[in-house]
Protein backbone atom coordinates (compact mmCIF):
# COMPACT_ATOMS: atom_id res chain seq x y z
CA UNK A 1 0.00 0.00 0.00
CA UNK A 2 1.56 3.26 -1.08
CA UNK A 3 1.41 6.31 1.13
CA UNK A 4 -0.03 8.49 -1.65
CA UNK A 5 -2.90 7.14 -3.78
CA UNK A 6 -2.05 7.24 -7.47
CA UNK A 7 -5.02 9.42 -8.40
CA UNK A 8 -3.99 11.93 -5.76
CA UNK A 9 -0.50 11.97 -7.24
CA UNK A 10 -2.07 12.76 -10.61
CA UNK A 11 -4.07 15.59 -9.01
CA UNK A 12 -0.89 16.82 -7.35
CA UNK A 13 0.82 17.09 -10.73
CA UNK A 14 -2.23 18.79 -12.28
CA UNK A 15 -2.03 21.42 -9.55
CA UNK A 16 1.66 21.93 -10.34
CA UNK A 17 0.86 22.30 -14.05
CA UNK A 18 -1.76 24.95 -13.23
CA UNK A 19 0.61 26.62 -10.81
CA UNK A 20 3.35 26.83 -13.39
CA UNK A 21 0.82 28.05 -16.04
CA UNK A 22 3.54 29.95 -17.85
CA UNK A 23 7.11 28.74 -17.49
CA UNK A 24 9.23 31.69 -16.46
CA UNK A 25 12.77 31.70 -17.76
CA UNK A 26 15.43 33.82 -16.15
CA UNK A 27 18.63 34.20 -18.15
CA UNK A 28 20.94 36.13 -15.89
CA UNK A 29 23.62 37.14 -18.35
CA UNK A 30 23.49 37.56 -22.09
CA UNK A 31 25.17 40.35 -23.99
CA UNK A 32 25.41 42.37 -20.75
CA UNK A 33 21.65 42.43 -20.31
CA UNK A 34 19.39 40.99 -17.67
CA UNK A 35 16.60 39.30 -19.57
CA UNK A 36 13.54 37.50 -18.35
CA UNK A 37 11.03 35.76 -20.56
CA UNK A 38 7.56 34.61 -19.56
CA UNK A 39 6.44 32.18 -22.20
CA UNK A 40 3.96 29.38 -22.66
CA UNK A 41 5.97 26.27 -23.43
CA UNK A 42 4.70 22.85 -24.47
CA UNK A 43 7.76 21.34 -22.82
CA UNK A 44 6.30 22.31 -19.43
CA UNK A 45 3.74 19.55 -19.77
CA UNK A 46 6.54 17.13 -20.54
CA UNK A 47 8.40 18.23 -17.41
CA UNK A 48 5.43 17.62 -15.16
CA UNK A 49 4.34 14.36 -16.75
CA UNK A 50 7.89 13.09 -16.37
CA UNK A 51 7.89 14.31 -12.78
CA UNK A 52 4.67 12.38 -12.18
CA UNK A 53 6.27 9.19 -13.42
CA UNK A 54 9.24 9.74 -11.12
CA UNK A 55 7.03 10.43 -8.12
CA UNK A 56 4.99 7.24 -8.55
CA UNK A 57 7.89 5.04 -9.64
CA UNK A 58 8.17 1.84 -7.60
CA UNK A 59 11.28 0.10 -8.92
CA UNK A 60 10.97 -3.04 -6.78
CA UNK A 61 7.16 -3.32 -6.82
CA UNK A 62 6.82 -3.49 -3.04
CA UNK A 63 4.01 -0.94 -2.80
CA UNK A 64 6.26 1.95 -1.79
CA UNK A 65 7.21 4.63 -4.29
CA UNK A 66 10.96 5.09 -4.53
CA UNK A 67 10.80 8.43 -2.68
CA UNK A 68 8.89 6.70 0.14
CA UNK A 69 11.71 4.16 0.37
CA UNK A 70 14.06 7.04 1.18
CA UNK A 71 11.74 8.07 4.01
CA UNK A 72 11.64 4.60 5.53
CA UNK A 73 15.35 3.95 4.93
CA UNK A 74 14.48 0.88 2.86
CA UNK A 75 16.16 -0.42 -0.29
CA UNK A 76 14.29 0.81 -3.40
CA UNK A 77 15.68 -2.14 -5.36
CA UNK A 78 14.73 -4.81 -2.83
CA UNK A 79 11.03 -5.46 -2.14
CA UNK A 80 11.87 -7.06 1.22
CA UNK A 81 14.66 -4.98 2.73
CA UNK A 82 14.93 -6.91 5.99
CA UNK A 83 14.47 -10.32 4.34
CA UNK A 84 11.71 -11.52 6.66
CA UNK A 85 9.34 -12.68 3.93
CA UNK A 86 6.98 -9.69 3.98
CA UNK A 87 7.30 -6.86 1.47
CA UNK A 88 8.26 -3.41 2.69
CA UNK A 89 4.86 -1.96 1.79
CA UNK A 90 3.00 -4.76 3.56
CA UNK A 91 5.11 -4.30 6.68
CA UNK A 92 4.38 -0.58 6.88
CA UNK A 93 0.67 -1.26 6.34
CA UNK A 94 0.82 -3.75 9.20
CA UNK A 95 2.62 -1.32 11.51
CA UNK A 96 5.93 -3.16 11.27
CA UNK A 97 9.40 -1.78 10.66
CA UNK A 98 10.52 -2.77 7.14
CA UNK A 99 14.20 -2.45 8.07
CA UNK A 100 14.09 -4.87 11.02
CA UNK A 101 13.35 -8.57 10.50
CA UNK A 102 10.28 -9.85 12.36
CA UNK A 103 8.62 -10.89 14.45
CA UNK A 104 9.73 -8.21 16.98
CA UNK A 105 9.67 -5.32 14.52
CA UNK A 106 6.75 -3.14 15.49
CA UNK A 107 7.13 0.52 14.57
CA UNK A 108 7.76 2.71 17.59
CA UNK A 109 8.54 6.36 18.21
CA UNK A 110 8.01 9.16 15.73
CA UNK A 111 10.25 7.91 12.95
CA UNK A 112 11.22 4.51 11.57
CA UNK A 113 14.84 4.04 12.61
CA UNK A 114 17.33 2.08 10.57
CA UNK A 115 19.38 0.18 13.13
CA UNK A 116 22.31 0.11 10.74
CA UNK A 117 22.92 3.82 10.55
CA UNK A 118 20.98 5.15 13.52
CA UNK A 119 19.11 7.63 11.34
CA UNK A 120 16.73 9.99 13.09
CA UNK A 121 14.56 12.92 12.15
CA UNK A 122 17.44 15.40 12.34
CA UNK A 123 19.34 13.51 9.66
CA UNK A 124 16.66 13.79 7.02
CA UNK A 125 15.35 17.28 7.67
CA UNK A 126 17.90 19.77 6.40
CA UNK A 127 17.97 23.55 6.60
CA UNK A 128 17.26 23.74 2.89
CA UNK A 129 14.40 26.13 2.19
CA UNK A 130 12.82 23.81 -0.36
CA UNK A 131 13.06 20.67 1.77
CA UNK A 132 11.22 22.09 4.77
CA UNK A 133 7.77 22.04 3.18
CA UNK A 134 8.27 18.60 1.63
CA UNK A 135 9.42 17.11 4.90
CA UNK A 136 6.52 18.73 6.77
CA UNK A 137 4.12 16.41 4.96
CA UNK A 138 6.26 13.41 5.83
CA UNK A 139 6.34 14.41 9.50
CA UNK A 140 2.56 14.77 9.49
CA UNK A 141 2.34 11.34 7.89
CA UNK A 142 4.54 9.79 10.56
CA UNK A 143 2.58 11.43 13.36
CA UNK A 144 -0.69 10.09 11.97
CA UNK A 145 0.80 6.67 11.32
CA UNK A 146 2.11 6.42 14.87
CA UNK A 147 -1.20 7.56 16.37
CA UNK A 148 -3.60 5.56 14.19
CA UNK A 149 -1.61 2.64 12.84
CA UNK A 150 -3.51 2.48 9.54
CA UNK A 151 -4.36 5.61 7.61
CA UNK A 152 -7.79 6.07 6.05
CA UNK A 153 -8.29 7.49 2.57
CA UNK A 154 -9.41 10.74 4.21
CA UNK A 155 -6.13 10.83 6.17
CA UNK A 156 -4.13 10.37 3.01
CA UNK A 157 -6.14 12.97 1.13
CA UNK A 158 -5.63 15.48 3.93
CA UNK A 159 -1.88 14.91 3.91
CA UNK A 160 -1.63 15.34 0.16
CA UNK A 161 -3.82 18.46 0.18
CA UNK A 162 -1.64 19.99 2.89
CA UNK A 163 1.45 19.21 0.86
CA UNK A 164 0.00 20.65 -2.34
CA UNK A 165 -0.64 23.87 -0.45
CA UNK A 166 2.95 23.90 0.75
CA UNK A 167 4.26 23.40 -2.78
CA UNK A 168 2.04 26.20 -4.11
CA UNK A 169 3.39 28.64 -1.55
CA UNK A 170 6.98 27.35 -1.66
CA UNK A 171 8.20 30.29 -3.68
CA UNK A 172 6.38 32.83 -1.56
CA UNK A 173 7.02 31.93 2.06
CA UNK A 174 10.77 31.53 2.26
CA UNK A 175 12.98 33.44 4.64
CA UNK A 176 15.45 35.80 3.03
CA UNK A 177 19.08 35.61 4.11
CA UNK A 178 19.62 39.38 4.03
CA UNK A 179 17.83 42.40 5.50
CA UNK A 180 18.56 46.12 5.65
CA UNK A 181 21.00 45.68 8.51
CA UNK A 182 23.28 43.62 6.26
CA UNK A 183 23.91 46.29 3.64
CA UNK A 184 25.49 49.72 3.51
CA UNK A 185 23.11 52.51 2.51
CA UNK A 186 23.84 56.18 1.85
CA UNK A 187 21.51 59.15 1.97
CA UNK A 188 23.59 60.86 -0.70
CA UNK A 189 21.71 60.77 -3.99
CA UNK A 190 23.84 63.02 -6.12
CA UNK A 191 24.23 62.11 -9.77
CA UNK A 192 27.79 61.03 -9.05
CA UNK A 193 26.74 58.76 -6.18
CA UNK A 194 23.99 57.14 -8.21
CA UNK A 195 26.31 56.67 -11.20
CA UNK A 196 28.92 55.05 -8.96
CA UNK A 197 26.35 52.61 -7.57
CA UNK A 198 25.00 51.83 -11.03
CA UNK A 199 28.49 51.05 -12.30
CA UNK A 200 29.12 48.77 -9.32
CA UNK A 201 25.87 46.82 -9.60
CA UNK A 202 26.34 46.43 -13.37
CA UNK A 203 29.90 45.22 -12.98
CA UNK A 204 28.94 42.78 -10.23
CA UNK A 205 25.98 41.27 -12.04
CA UNK A 206 27.19 41.21 -15.62
CA UNK A 207 30.99 40.94 -15.74
CA UNK A 208 31.20 37.36 -14.50
CA UNK A 209 29.90 34.74 -16.90
CA UNK A 210 28.28 31.41 -16.20
CA UNK A 211 29.97 28.30 -17.57
CA UNK A 212 26.85 27.60 -19.63
CA UNK A 213 24.27 29.91 -21.18
CA UNK A 214 21.67 27.13 -21.13
CA UNK A 215 18.67 27.93 -18.98
CA UNK A 216 18.38 26.00 -15.71
CA UNK A 217 14.78 25.11 -16.53
CA UNK A 218 15.87 23.46 -19.76
CA UNK A 219 18.58 21.54 -17.93
CA UNK A 220 16.04 20.44 -15.32
CA UNK A 221 13.65 19.25 -18.02
CA UNK A 222 16.38 17.22 -19.71
CA UNK A 223 17.44 15.77 -16.36
CA UNK A 224 13.87 14.67 -15.61
CA UNK A 225 13.67 12.92 -18.96
CA UNK A 226 16.93 11.10 -18.36
CA UNK A 227 15.90 10.13 -14.84
CA UNK A 228 12.66 8.71 -16.17
CA UNK A 229 14.66 6.46 -18.50
CA UNK A 230 17.22 5.57 -15.81
CA UNK A 231 19.95 7.35 -17.78
CA UNK A 232 22.99 9.00 -16.24
CA UNK A 233 22.27 12.57 -15.08
CA UNK A 234 25.74 13.47 -13.78
CA UNK A 235 26.26 16.09 -16.51
CA UNK A 236 23.00 17.88 -15.70
CA UNK A 237 23.68 17.77 -11.96
CA UNK A 238 27.12 19.25 -12.57
CA UNK A 239 25.69 22.05 -14.73
CA UNK A 240 23.06 22.92 -12.14
CA UNK A 241 25.59 22.89 -9.32
CA UNK A 242 27.80 25.24 -11.32
CA UNK A 243 24.83 27.56 -11.80
CA UNK A 244 23.96 27.40 -8.10
CA UNK A 245 27.53 28.33 -7.18
CA UNK A 246 27.46 31.15 -9.72
CA UNK A 247 24.31 32.69 -8.27
CA UNK A 248 25.54 32.33 -4.70
CA UNK A 249 28.83 34.01 -5.64
CA UNK A 250 27.00 36.90 -7.31
CA UNK A 251 24.78 37.30 -4.25
CA UNK A 252 27.82 37.47 -1.97
CA UNK A 253 29.41 40.12 -4.18
CA UNK A 254 26.21 42.17 -4.26
CA UNK A 255 26.02 42.02 -0.46
CA UNK A 256 29.46 43.67 -0.31
CA UNK A 257 28.52 46.72 -2.41
CA UNK A 258 28.82 49.95 -0.43
CA UNK A 259 26.94 53.26 -0.55
CA UNK A 260 23.62 52.03 -1.91
CA UNK A 261 21.21 54.94 -2.58
CA UNK A 262 18.42 54.87 -0.01
CA UNK A 263 15.83 55.25 -2.76
CA UNK A 264 16.95 51.90 -4.19
CA UNK A 265 17.07 50.00 -0.90
CA UNK A 266 14.01 47.82 -1.61
CA UNK A 267 15.09 46.96 -5.15
CA UNK A 268 18.64 46.21 -4.02
CA UNK A 269 17.41 43.83 -1.32
CA UNK A 270 15.04 42.09 -3.73
CA UNK A 271 17.85 41.53 -6.24
CA UNK A 272 20.25 40.38 -3.52
CA UNK A 273 17.84 37.96 -1.83
CA UNK A 274 16.29 36.85 -5.10
CA UNK A 275 19.62 35.81 -6.61
CA UNK A 276 20.69 34.15 -3.37
CA UNK A 277 17.41 32.20 -3.23
CA UNK A 278 17.73 31.20 -6.88
CA UNK A 279 21.10 29.68 -6.04
CA UNK A 280 19.63 27.65 -3.18
CA UNK A 281 16.68 26.53 -5.31
CA UNK A 282 18.87 25.43 -8.22
CA UNK A 283 20.99 23.44 -5.79
CA UNK A 284 17.86 21.65 -4.57
CA UNK A 285 16.84 20.93 -8.17
CA UNK A 286 19.92 18.69 -8.38
CA UNK A 287 18.33 16.32 -5.84
CA UNK A 288 15.88 14.81 -8.30
CA UNK A 289 17.39 11.34 -7.89
CA UNK A 290 17.20 11.17 -4.10
CA UNK A 291 14.43 13.65 -3.33
CA UNK A 292 12.16 14.39 -6.32
CA UNK A 293 9.54 16.24 -4.27
CA UNK A 294 12.09 18.70 -2.94
CA UNK A 295 13.48 19.12 -6.46
CA UNK A 296 10.03 20.12 -7.74
CA UNK A 297 9.61 22.53 -4.84
CA UNK A 298 13.02 23.95 -5.70
CA UNK A 299 11.93 24.47 -9.30
CA UNK A 300 8.92 26.44 -8.06
CA UNK A 301 11.12 28.64 -5.88
CA UNK A 302 13.54 29.11 -8.78
CA UNK A 303 10.70 30.40 -10.95
CA UNK A 304 9.31 32.81 -8.37
CA UNK A 305 12.63 34.20 -7.22
CA UNK A 306 13.81 34.73 -10.80
CA UNK A 307 10.64 36.73 -11.39
CA UNK A 308 11.38 38.73 -8.24
CA UNK A 309 14.84 39.65 -9.53
CA UNK A 310 13.43 40.61 -12.90
CA UNK A 311 10.84 43.02 -11.53
CA UNK A 312 13.32 44.54 -9.08
CA UNK A 313 15.67 45.14 -12.00
CA UNK A 314 12.89 46.81 -14.00
CA UNK A 315 12.06 49.09 -11.09
CA UNK A 316 15.71 49.97 -10.56
CA UNK A 317 16.15 50.76 -14.25
CA UNK A 318 13.17 53.12 -14.14
CA UNK A 319 15.01 55.03 -11.40
CA UNK A 320 18.23 55.06 -13.44
CA UNK A 321 16.36 56.36 -16.50
CA UNK A 322 15.99 59.72 -14.80
CA UNK A 323 19.79 59.95 -14.81
CA UNK A 324 20.29 58.55 -18.35
CA UNK A 325 21.97 55.46 -16.90
CA UNK A 326 21.57 52.01 -18.45
CA UNK A 327 22.14 48.92 -16.32
CA UNK A 328 19.26 46.53 -17.06
CA UNK A 329 18.65 46.87 -20.78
Amino acid sequence: MAILPNKKIVLFLIIIILLFGGWFYYKSIKNTSLSYEAEKDDSLLAVNMTAKEILVKDADGDGLADWEEALWKTDPKNPDTDGDGMSDGEEIAAGRNPTVAGPDDELSGNLPVNKTNGADVNEWISDSKTQISARKMMLNYLALKTAKGTLTEDDKNELVNMFMGDIESAGENIKDAYDSSDINFTKSETSAAIKAYADEIKKTMFDEKKNTQENEGQIFERMLGKKKNDENIDEEISLLKDSANFYETIATQISEIKNIPKSLSAQHLDILNGINNVGSAVNDMTKIASDPISALAGFNIYKNQAKRVYYAGLSMQEFFDDYDIEVFE
